[in-house]
């Protein structure tokens, strides 16, 4: 079990929260089996806190940059069955360009 704060928020939250996107890079290189960063990131993505939903968007938006999303995608890589957040990230960037 990981830690909570007070806030019920765990270390990838409080890392959203104050923009610590090279810590979230870390974590995610880590691997840890009981830590799922990206998925903590979208759940935090659909907070009803502006504030943490915003926050969160911002570090998704920075992880997921054309080549940083590629490399670090590849430590969750399958992860989350169907690699959904890869498929629309990509399709994002790919309409972005458009």
């Amino acid at each position: 079990m990981l830690a909570k704060n007070s806030a019920n928020h765990g270390v990838v939250e409080i890392c959203c929260l104050e923009c610590h996107t090279e810590l979230l890079e870390y974590l995610i290189k880590q691997n840890h089996k009981d830590m799922s960063v990206w998925k903590s990131i979208l759940k935090f993505c659909s907070s009803s806190d502006e504030d943490e939903a915003e926050s969160a968007g911002r570090c998704l938006s920075i992880l997921s940059k054309p080549g940083k999303f590629t490399r670090l995608w590849s430590y969750q890589q399958g992860a989350y069955g169907n690699d959904q957040l890869e498929i629309l990230l990509t399709s994002n960037y790919r309409n972005s360009l458009l």
